[in-house]
């Protein structure tokens, strides 16, 4: 795109589960990400899937995700090169290029950013695009309410 586009809604990430995305404005959307598969759906009621076990950089990539925000550095550093570590206090950057070759066709590098709980993503596109993910209002919770595991089929 030539300018900036913005998308907002709610991002809940539950570590025994995988990722549930609701964008609510300007176009919503629910998408479901799992180890296994990516499910995204209109409120329209159309519903597409991609299974994880037919295409392995997804599953990668899943895991890798799942072990961003979980702050799992043993698989971070498997499936990543860092080319640049900062922190101060409870403030932290970390910079990423992957290793495999099929995700660095997806993905050239990525920047993550937090405290106590991930801030922002930057991924870099193989293709010389740029997205920027910025998380607020964040907070932890015991579990997921019933309406939320429902989501996660």
């Amino acid at each position: 795109l030539s300018k900036d586009f913005v998308s907002r809604g709610r991002f809940i990430f539950a570590v025994d589960r995988g990722i549930l995305w609701e964008v609510l404005t300007p176009f919503p959307s629910t998408t479901i990400m799992t180890r296994d598969r990516l499910v995204q759906r209109t409120p329209e009621g159309g519903t597409s899937v991609l299974e994880g076990g037919a295409i392995p950089v997804f599953r990668r990539f899943a895991d890798t995700l799942q072990a961003v925000f979980a702050g799992n550095l043993r698989v971070i550093e498997e499936e990543f090169q860092v080319f640049f570590a900062a922190g101060q206090g409870e403030a932290w950057r970390l910079g990423l290029v992957p290793k495999d070759s099929a995700l660095r066709a997806l993905i050239s590098s990525m920047q993550i950013a937090g405290d106590r709980y991930v801030r922002e993503i930057l991924l870099s596109e193989a293709g010389a695009d740029t997205v920027r993910y910025s998380f607020s209002d964040l907070r932890s919770r015991a579990a997921l309410t019933a309406d939320e595991e429902k989501l996660f089929f």
